[in-house]
């Protein structure tokens, strides 16, 4: 999409229609996979940091929908990918420590 077709989209979903939610996540979906490459090198698996992206931004477009004029929707849009990811990868690193805990626990015991 184009500046001005995604801008027009925005324009499209602020006003209530959110026919526009599947055409607005397609045109995300290179710029998703880019912002996940820092995270999956921090650990966390590439392909789902990407749909966790995905889903930050699905479930803020649905927040949008209707909601009027709103600035910066592509700014929020990125905050709320970007929020996505970084939940998801410090939960991932959570567990991992967790694991790692819990078997040098278990050679302890052993």
């Amino acid at each position: 999409m184009s500046d001005d077709e995604m801008q027009k989209a925005y324009e499209k979903l602020l006003a209530g229609d959110a026919d526009v939610i599947g055409t607005i996540c397609e045109s995300w979906l290179g710029s998703i996979a880019q912002m996940a490459i820092p995270y999956a090198a921090q650990g966390a698996n590439l392909q789902d940091v990407i749909q966790e992206g995905n889903m930050g931004l699905l479930l803020k477009l649905s927040e949008l929908v209707g909601a009027g004029d709103v600035p910066g929707v592509n700014a929020i849009l990125e905050g709320a990918v970007s929020a996505a990811m970084i939940a998801y990868t410090e939960e991932n690193l959570e567990d991992q420590v967790a694991d790692l805990l819990r078997k040098e626990q278990e050679k302890k015991n052993d």
